[in-house]
This record gives C-alpha cells, structure tokens and sequence, in this order.
C-alpha cells in the first residue's frame, strides 16, 4: 500500500473531545510535600494522592519540592544487618 491509500487520512474528532487533567487542591499540595520531606518514595506518594508516579514526580519538581535521585537515596541509606556481618562459613 502506498501513503496516500484510503487509510492515511487523519482521524477527525468530535470537538467535544476534551483532555482533562485533574487539579491539585491546597491539601493535595501539602500532603505531597509533607511525604517528600518524610522520606516517601514516588510510588508511595501516587498510591496515597491516587495519580501516576510520573504526574506527582513532575508536580513535586515544579512546586520545588522534587524527590531525590535513587542513587542519592541509595548512598544515603545505611547497608543492610546481612551485609554489615558476613555469616562466617563452618569448616
């Protein structure tokens, strides 16, 4: 089939067809930011504002209150009982 077959043309919408986004209500906000400064995870905190992980990274960044970096995390956090004492092997 070349380009200009009968199913290159575009798709015409109705134009009641609107994208939504939901706004943040002041609460919302507060709560975010009070889960950034807590320590909470992305996924933590959309699971407790009920939106995606990437819609509240995106809001936590442009309000000034971004998550940290994982490897910022992870060189923060200290090691785990199993890696500070090695099981010593019997022989």
């Amino acid at each position: 089939m070349s380009w200009d077959s009968q199913f290159a043309e575009p798709i015409v919408l109705p134009n009641n067809v609107v994208a939504t986004t939901l706004s943040w209500s002041p609460e919302e906000l507060r709560l975010l930011d009070k889960l950034v400064v807590d320590g909470a995870s992305p996924r933590t905190a959309a699971e407790a504002l009920n939106r995606s992980k990437e819609t509240v990274r995106t809001k936590a960044r442009r309000v000034g209150c971004p998550f940290p970096r994982r490897d910022e995390v992870k060189r923060q956090r200290p090691p785990a009982q199993e890696e500070v004492e090695l099981p010593q092997l019997a022989r």
